[in-house]
Protein backbone atom coordinates (compact mmCIF):
# COMPACT_ATOMS: atom_id res chain seq x y z
CA UNK A 1 0.00 0.00 0.00
CA UNK A 2 1.61 3.29 -1.03
CA UNK A 3 1.58 6.09 1.57
CA UNK A 4 1.86 9.91 0.35
CA UNK A 5 3.41 11.92 2.61
CA UNK A 6 1.24 13.94 5.66
CA UNK A 7 0.08 17.18 4.11
CA UNK A 8 0.26 16.40 0.25
CA UNK A 9 -2.69 15.48 -1.52
CA UNK A 10 -2.27 12.39 -3.74
CA UNK A 11 -1.60 12.52 -7.21
CA UNK A 12 -5.47 11.36 -8.20
CA UNK A 13 -7.05 13.65 -6.10
CA UNK A 14 -9.01 16.80 -7.26
CA UNK A 15 -7.74 20.15 -7.47
CA UNK A 16 -8.19 22.27 -4.30
CA UNK A 17 -11.22 24.31 -4.96
CA UNK A 18 -10.32 28.15 -5.36
CA UNK A 19 -11.03 30.26 -2.72
CA UNK A 20 -14.03 32.43 -2.51
CA UNK A 21 -12.69 35.47 -1.73
CA UNK A 22 -16.25 37.11 -1.75
CA UNK A 23 -18.03 34.77 0.75
CA UNK A 24 -15.05 35.24 2.57
CA UNK A 25 -15.46 39.33 2.43
CA UNK A 26 -18.85 38.64 3.64
CA UNK A 27 -18.32 36.56 6.77
CA UNK A 28 -20.95 38.10 8.97
CA UNK A 29 -18.48 38.33 11.66
CA UNK A 30 -17.98 41.02 13.96
CA UNK A 31 -15.52 43.68 14.58
CA UNK A 32 -14.26 43.44 18.60
CA UNK A 33 -12.04 45.04 20.87
CA UNK A 34 -10.04 42.93 23.28
CA UNK A 35 -7.28 43.79 25.82
CA UNK A 36 -4.34 42.20 25.41
CA UNK A 37 -2.92 39.85 28.07
CA UNK A 38 0.31 39.83 26.49
CA UNK A 39 2.83 41.89 24.26
CA UNK A 40 1.51 41.11 20.45
CA UNK A 41 2.91 42.77 17.08
CA UNK A 42 4.83 45.15 18.79
CA UNK A 43 1.61 46.75 20.86
CA UNK A 44 2.21 45.80 24.62
CA UNK A 45 0.08 43.97 26.97
CA UNK A 46 -2.60 45.60 28.62
CA UNK A 47 -3.35 47.82 24.86
CA UNK A 48 -6.71 47.72 23.88
CA UNK A 49 -6.71 46.19 20.39
CA UNK A 50 -8.96 46.45 17.52
CA UNK A 51 -10.19 43.76 15.54
CA UNK A 52 -12.22 44.73 12.47
CA UNK A 53 -13.64 42.92 9.63
CA UNK A 54 -13.25 42.60 6.23
CA UNK A 55 -16.03 44.35 5.88
CA UNK A 56 -15.44 47.51 7.76
CA UNK A 57 -12.09 47.45 5.60
CA UNK A 58 -13.61 47.53 2.33
CA UNK A 59 -16.34 50.21 3.20
CA UNK A 60 -13.08 52.22 4.71
CA UNK A 61 -11.04 51.34 1.64
CA UNK A 62 -14.13 52.37 -0.82
CA UNK A 63 -14.18 55.72 0.89
CA UNK A 64 -10.76 57.07 -0.57
CA UNK A 65 -10.53 58.88 -3.37
CA UNK A 66 -9.47 58.21 -7.23
CA UNK A 67 -5.51 59.17 -6.70
CA UNK A 68 -5.57 58.75 -2.98
CA UNK A 69 -3.45 56.86 -0.92
CA UNK A 70 -3.28 55.28 2.49
CA UNK A 71 -0.54 52.79 4.54
CA UNK A 72 -2.29 50.19 6.04
CA UNK A 73 -0.43 51.14 9.21
CA UNK A 74 -2.20 54.86 8.77
CA UNK A 75 -5.47 52.65 8.04
CA UNK A 76 -4.96 50.98 11.26
CA UNK A 77 -4.29 53.85 13.39
CA UNK A 78 -7.33 56.00 11.72
CA UNK A 79 -9.34 52.56 12.82
CA UNK A 80 -8.68 52.31 16.82
CA UNK A 81 -8.95 55.98 17.05
CA UNK A 82 -12.67 55.39 15.38
CA UNK A 83 -12.89 52.22 17.81
CA UNK A 84 -11.44 54.10 20.76
CA UNK A 85 -8.84 51.43 20.73
CA UNK A 86 -5.03 51.59 21.51
CA UNK A 87 -4.06 49.93 18.17
CA UNK A 88 -5.55 47.95 15.13
CA UNK A 89 -4.30 43.93 14.71
CA UNK A 90 -1.85 44.48 12.06
CA UNK A 91 -2.07 40.46 12.10
CA UNK A 92 -5.61 40.32 10.94
CA UNK A 93 -5.66 43.66 9.05
CA UNK A 94 -3.11 42.02 6.92
CA UNK A 95 -5.01 39.15 5.81
CA UNK A 96 -8.28 41.05 5.88
CA UNK A 97 -6.76 43.34 3.18
CA UNK A 98 -6.02 40.32 1.17
CA UNK A 99 -9.11 38.89 1.47
CA UNK A 100 -10.72 42.52 0.07
CA UNK A 101 -8.43 42.64 -3.29
CA UNK A 102 -8.99 39.14 -3.88
CA UNK A 103 -12.56 39.84 -3.98
CA UNK A 104 -12.57 42.89 -5.80
CA UNK A 105 -10.26 40.96 -8.36
CA UNK A 106 -12.84 38.33 -8.75
CA UNK A 107 -15.21 41.45 -9.58
CA UNK A 108 -13.22 42.71 -12.18
CA UNK A 109 -12.41 39.50 -13.93
CA UNK A 110 -16.08 38.91 -13.42
CA UNK A 111 -16.75 42.05 -15.84
CA UNK A 112 -17.58 44.68 -12.98
CA UNK A 113 -16.04 47.72 -14.41
CA UNK A 114 -12.50 48.63 -12.28
CA UNK A 115 -14.70 52.04 -11.02
CA UNK A 116 -17.11 50.51 -8.89
CA UNK A 117 -14.78 47.39 -7.29
CA UNK A 118 -13.41 48.22 -3.95
CA UNK A 119 -10.00 50.44 -4.75
CA UNK A 120 -7.91 47.91 -2.88
CA UNK A 121 -4.80 49.26 -4.85
CA UNK A 122 -5.19 52.55 -2.91
CA UNK A 123 -3.94 50.68 0.25
CA UNK A 124 -1.39 47.93 -0.46
CA UNK A 125 1.42 49.06 -1.89
CA UNK A 126 2.98 47.45 -4.97
CA UNK A 127 6.37 47.21 -3.40
CA UNK A 128 4.58 45.42 -0.37
CA UNK A 129 4.54 41.53 0.34
CA UNK A 130 0.94 41.77 0.18
CA UNK A 131 1.37 42.68 -3.80
CA UNK A 132 3.51 40.19 -4.62
CA UNK A 133 1.01 37.47 -3.41
CA UNK A 134 -2.30 38.62 -4.94
CA UNK A 135 -3.51 37.65 -8.49
CA UNK A 136 -3.21 40.84 -9.75
CA UNK A 137 -0.07 41.23 -8.84
CA UNK A 138 2.30 44.12 -8.23
CA UNK A 139 2.66 45.60 -12.02
CA UNK A 140 -1.42 46.37 -12.49
CA UNK A 141 -1.08 47.68 -8.97
CA UNK A 142 1.35 50.07 -10.04
CA UNK A 143 -0.24 50.66 -13.32
CA UNK A 144 -3.85 50.81 -11.79
CA UNK A 145 -2.23 53.56 -9.41
CA UNK A 146 -0.41 55.71 -12.25
CA UNK A 147 -3.74 56.05 -14.00
CA UNK A 148 -5.60 57.35 -11.30
CA UNK A 149 -2.55 59.94 -10.44
CA UNK A 150 -2.92 60.77 -14.34
CA UNK A 151 -6.38 61.30 -14.48
CA UNK A 152 -7.74 65.26 -13.79
CA UNK A 153 -9.75 65.14 -10.17
CA UNK A 154 -13.49 64.76 -10.33
CA UNK A 155 -15.20 67.92 -10.00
Amino acid sequence: MRRDPPGRAPPDAPPPRPTDWRARLRDGATPRLTVLEADFAGIPAGSTLFVPTPGLLADRITALHAGETLEPRALRDALARAEGADATCPVTTGLFLRIVAEAAWDDLQDGTPVERIIPFWRVIDPASPVAARLRCGPEWIRAIRAREAAAPPMP
